[in-house]
């Protein structure tokens, strides 16, 4: 338990330092009263537990305060100054080495505190007796119970509970055994004491009562048989009776053991014992300051010689207490006291005393035996306690002593040397360890070799997961950089040029005939011509002596970024470019030819966003294109006609949702059972006048307009609406929903609100939602998009990562997003059965989609063999033209059952 504790910190220490102190206060006064001034103070323990929670500090202070005040206001004893040098001796000791508390304390009291009572007792009385040596027992015994009773408390009490400041303190089993057997001494002790105490007062009082009882009734016999001349000289005072009265009373006395005096009806003092006793200690004085222990009741058949009493009354006299340090000093000058009252008599009142002191010797006998039993047993309780605890203590250390470190142990094969006891319970603690140590050994074995398993699988995703981080930066079959490498480059670009006020040129170049040439010679003829394209165009970029850079966006798509070029000097690297493909490409044993078209944005000057400069590089490229290839235009070359198109689109796309232009096409996913596990939801424009328009044209003017919001806010609605008749009405069995997220409705605010309104108009399950979106969304702004994701799963609608492996994807980052799916882009699953470099990614994919729980999806399916790959591999689901083109509502639901016959196909090939 801390000792820091400072008694104003709060209310509640406040409140129970003042409790303390009144207790303490209180207790001073009033002690557990025994017989003839013996006495056991209990205000130490009051004491001793303030300074085990406040400090020796602030027990020794309140200790002197308490002290110095009620000498001050004449209630101090002697005990209480030796209770202060207690709290500063003991406390300080306690506190600064720890040791037992009532160890420590019994110490004191035992060499210091009852010694200095004896002391004081021989130096006001100067007489050392059984009496002195009382008062040695009779303070170490109240000391040793104050601080039994205090160490209780601060070892039991939930102190922690009271004040959440203070430690909880846990009980040793030497203490525990020490407080019971002291309990099992001292509560006996102190009932026998009161109950002994008080019958041998009884005792002593009945015989008192008895013998001053006896000795008046003689005397006043005595004065009833005196003829009538003596008692008229009675009457009257005569001198010569009244010496005969003194005569007789001091006969009576017992050898002046009693002592005894005759009143007048006036009561004046007429004859006693000890007349300057009794002119000292008044008539008055006796009956006001004496305790009445008993009126005795007159018989109703006296004596004759009786018949002239009138009343009689039993007292027990004791001086004032201020004047006594001890109390059994003050019993000693204390009397018994009878008084009888005459009437019809010249005595009106006789007066017996005799001193307490008489019985003191046996009294102090018995007392100072039962404090000796006491210390004796105590002792022998003491020494038991410490032989018990040591003996469970040794085995109970020598088990502590194997178990630390026992794995280490253990897995070195220690030998261990168990220890054996006779006691039943601490046997059991013994066999549950053996037992335990014998399991933990077969644990650890097991361990062991699920611990190479597992070192063996982090190899292999260590070796996926390095090979994946090459993919997320590089193109894999042309080592350019890939789209995402490219994107946080030119985000970078685009920063500084705002910081610089530079400029920048993006060149978006695509390759004229490279379908034909793929198509009629093959995708491998194909891929090695983009090989040696992407080497030719490396080339020219490292000639260049400012900052440049080119990446494959994927495709035939190549794109330059160049930082700090003006536009003549744009153009001229442009022309340099087309002028390279004059020559031709020999690939295999063909002599190829391919020119590029090439679109140029600028910084500031066409866009100041990333999306924007790529959109109408991409624009300017197609009409390079249209313009019979072989050239490179910029952005602001393009003839107005084609800039209208632009905003044409835009201004009729506006409208598109109100005239119903827009519907949504249904495109099924099956897992490798044939089961058609999920529908996604594409949306197609059929224009009135221009018919079908490509996504790919007015989906980027959506998102750079803020139209996506509005249309994709419409495609989730409708898609759930259609989703739920399907199941509600069980023309369909059950499958989940997947939706295409965009970038401009992830990053705004109200998306998950959008979410939440729809699925509670449409009563739609939200388990039953998948939504599409790619890695990159996040990095916008990741701890934003960790948040909505989140969101999303906790309402049950799971998430997929689209165009898995294309370059937005960071497995990093991939590892602390909430998803489900990830969805390998067509680029790899093309060919996938010819292509190794394909086909280690797609297989490191789905090992890597397995060892985080996620399920993986092939997207782009398109042949009967890269769907046998894709099973092969054990991928879980399939999309693409293989298993149906994306269908209107009808022609879906008319088809569904035909969705499954790919697989079954396979199945029947196996």
């Amino acid at each position: 338990m801390r000792r820091t504790l400072f008694p104003l910190s709060t209310l509640r220490t406040v409140l129970l330092y003042i409790l303390l102190i009144l207790l303490a206060l209180y207790l001073s006064q009033h002690g557990i009263q025994y017989a003839y001034g013996a006495e056991f103070i209990l205000c130490s323990f009051a004491l001793l537990l303030l300074t085990g929670l406040f400090g020796w500090a602030w027990g020794a202070v309140s200790s002197l305060v308490l002290t110095l005040g009620l000498y001050y206001t004449q209630h101090g004893s002697i005990i209480l100054p030796l209770i202060g040098l207690e709290i500063l001796i003991v406390g300080f000791l306690h506190e600064r080495t720890r040791r037992p508390l009532l160890l420590l304390d019994a110490l004191y009291w035992f060499c210091i505190g009852a010694p200095l009572a004896m002391l004081f007792f021989y130096l006001q009385t100067y007489t050392f007796n059984s009496e002195a040596i009382l008062q040695y027992f009779m303070f170490a015994m109240n000391g040793l119970l104050n601080v039994f009773i205090a160490d209780v408390l601060l070892t039991f009490v939930p102190w922690h509970r009271l004040i959440p400041r203070i430690e909880r303190k846990l009980v040793s089993l030497n203490q525990l055994l020490a407080h019971l057997c002291i309990i099992a001494v001292f509560i006996p002790f102190m009932i026998n004491l009161v109950l002994d105490s008080h019958q041998m007062r009884s005792e002593i009082e009945t015989d008192s009562m008895s013998l001053v009882e006896s000795q008046s009734r003689v005397a006043m016999d005595w004065v009833t048989g005196l003829s009538m001349k003596d008692k008229h000289g009675l009457y009257v005072h005569n001198e010569d009776n009244m010496k005969q009265l003194d005569l007789k009373l001091n006969a009576f006395s017992l050898n002046h053991l009693l002592k005894i005096a005759v009143y007048d009806k006036e009561d004046k003092l007429m004859a006693s014992t000890d007349s300057s006793f009794f002119h000292k200690m008044n008539l008055i004085q006796l009956e006001n300051e004496g305790n009445q222990l008993m009126e005795i009741a007159l018989r109703q058949e006296q004596p004759i010689r009786e018949k002239r009493l009138a009343e009689q009354r039993f007292y027990q006299w004791l001086p004032s207490e201020n004047q006594y340090d001890y109390d059994t000093r003050r019993w000693n000058d204390g009397y018994y006291v009878l008084i009888k009252q005459y009437s019809d008599l010249p005595i009106q009142k006789i007066i017996t005393l005799i001193p307490i002191a008489v019985f003191s010797e046996n009294t102090i006998s018995v007392y100072l035996t039962k404090f000796l039993s006491l210390f004796l047993l105590c002792l022998i309780v003491g020494a038991v306690a410490f032989l018990i605890t040591r003996y469970i203590s040794r085995v109970l250390n020598q088990l502590m002593t194997i178990t630390t470190g026992m794995p280490a142990k253990l897995i070195t094969s220690q030998s261990i040397s168990w220890p054996s006891s006779k006691i039943s319970d601490i046997r059991a603690l013994e066999n549950n360890f053996r037992s335990m140590s014998e399991r933990l050994i077969e644990v650890f074995y097991e361990m062991r070799r699920m611990n190479d398993q597992l070192r063996n699988q982090t190899n292999k995703l260590e070796n996926s997961e390095e090979r994946l981080q090459q993919l997320a930066y590089y193109d894999p079959l042309t080592q350019l950089p890939n789209r995402y490498h490219f994107t946080s480059k030119l985000e970078e670009a685009i920063q500084q040029a705002k910081e610089n006020q530079g400029v920048i040129a993006l060149m978006f170049l695509d390759l004229d005939r490279f379908k034909h040439i793929n198509d009629s010679l093959g995708h491998n003829v194909g891929d090695l011509l983009l090989v040696r394209v992407a080497q030719r165009l490396s080339s020219q970029v490292t000639r260049l002596q400012g900052a440049a850079m080119i990446a494959r966006l994927g495709g035939d798509e190549f794109v330059i970024l160049l930082e700090n070029y003006t536009k003549p000097d744009v153009r001229k690297v442009a022309e340099r470019i087309v002028q390279v493909f004059h020559d031709s490409f020999f690939v295999l044993s063909y002599e190829l030819f391919v020119s590029p078209s090439i679109g140029i944005a600028m910084y500031p000057e066409h866009g100041t966003e990333s999306t924007a400069l790529l959109k109408r590089a991409d624009t300017a490229m197609y009409a390079a294109k249209d313009r019979g290839g072989q050239n490179a235009i910029f952005y602001d070359e393009l003839h107005s006609d084609q800039l209208h198109e632009i905003a044409t689109i835009e201004g009729q796309l506006r409208k598109a949702l109100d005239r119903e232009e827009l519907i949504l096409n249904y495109q099924p996913i099956v897992d490798s059972t044939g089961r058609v596990s999920a529908a996604e939801a594409l949306i197609r424009w059929i224009h009135p006048v221009h018919g079908f328009i490509s996504p790919a044209k007015f989906i980027p003017i959506a998102e750079e307009t803020g139209l996506i919001i509005k249309i994709g806010e419409w495609v989730l609605r409708t898609a759930c609406i259609q989703h739920k008749q399907w199941i509600d009405s069980k023309r369909l069995p059950p499958f989940d929903l997947s939706v295409n997220v965009s970038l401009r409705q992830f990053l705004n605010q109200d998306f998950v609100e959008m979410v939440d309104r729809i699925l509670a108009e449409t009563r739609f399950d939200p388990e039953r939602l998948v939504l599409e979106i790619t890695e990159g969304y996040v990095n916008k702004n990741v701890e934003y998009g960790n948040h909505v994701l989140n969101q999303l799963k906790n309402r049950g609608i799971r998430i997929a990562i689209d165009d898995f492996g294309t370059g937005y994807s960071s497995l990093s980052r991939l590892k602390t997003l909430p998803i489900h799916v990830l969805k390998i882009d067509r680029s790899f699953i093309r060919y996938v059965q010819n292509d190794s470099a394909n086909a280690s990614i797609v297989e490191a994919v789905v090992h890597i989609g397995k060892s985080m729980n996620l399920k993986v999806m092939s997207e782009g399916v398109e042949t009967i063999e890269e769907l046998q790959f894709l099973k092969s591999v054990n991928c879980h689901q399939y999309q693409g033209y293989l298993i149906s083109p994306p269908l209107p509502a009808a022609e879906f639901e008319a088809r569904f059952q035909e969705f499954s016959l790919p697989l079954q196909m396979l199945a029947e090939q196996r």
